[in-house]
C-alpha cells in the first residue's frame, strides 16, 4: 500500500490494474481505498494458496472459480479475471461468456510463439524454441472474446491482437 501510494498510483489519477493469484490480497488492497481495477489471476490447476491456508482441502480450486457459481462469488469483489490460456483453449470453454454475463472483464496469459509454450495442437516442426503455428493459437484465443492478452513478444502481439 505504501509503495503504491508513494509512487503516486493510489489516487486514481493514472490507470492502475492490480492482479494477484490470491483474492485476499485483492480484497485487502481494495479495502485500503486504492483506486484501481482488480483482476484475479487464475491458474489452470490447483487451489489459491490464501484459500488453502483458511479452508484446507475444502478451498475451491481454480477450475471451480471459473464456473458460473464461482464467478457469481467474484462479482463485486473483483473487476475481472485473468485465466491461464489453456483454460480458454479447452473444448467448449464458456469462461469468457460466463464472466462477461456477470460484468467481469477477462484476460489471458501468456501468449508466446515458441513451440514450448503453445498448446500441443499448435506446435510446429523444430525444437522447443522454434515458432509454431502461434497465429492459429492466438486466433483461437481472440475468438473467445477476451478483453486482453498478455504476450511476451509485444511486437508480434500488437500486430496480431490490435485491430
Amino acid at each position: 500500500m505504501r509503495e503504491v501510494t508513494d509512487a503516486g498510483w493510489a489516487d486514481g489519477e493514472l490507470p492502475l490494474i492490480i492482479e494477484a493469484f490470491e483474492s485476499t490480497v485483492l480484497a485487502q488492497l481494495r479495502a485500503e481505498g486504492i483506486a484501481a481495477s482488480y483482476v484475479y489471476l487464475i491458474e489452470a490447476s490447483g487451489r489459491p494458496y490464501d484459500q488453502v491456508i483458511v479452508h484446507g482441502r475444502q478451498a475451491p480450486t481454480y477450475r471451480e472459480t471459473v464456473t458460473p457459481r464461482g464467478l457469481d462469488a467474484l462479482t463485486g469483489a473483483v473487476d475481472g479475471i485473468s485465466v491461464n490460456k489453456r483454460m480458454l483453449l479447452a473444448k467448449d470453454s464458456s469462461i469468457v461468456a460466463d464472466a462477461h454475463a456477470r460484468g467481469l472483464q477477462v484476460f489471458t496469459w501468456t501468449a508466446r510463439p515458441e513451440n514450448a509454450f503453445l498448446a500441443k495442437r499448435f506446435r510446429g516442426s523444430g525444437d522447443r524454441t522454434a515458432y509454431g503455428d502461434y497465429e492459429a493459437e492466438w486466433g483461437a484465443l481472440a475468438r473467445t472474446g477476451v478483453d486482453g492478452v498478455f504476450v511476451d513478444h509485444p511486437d508480434l502481439g500488437v500486430g496480431f491482437f490490435r485491430p
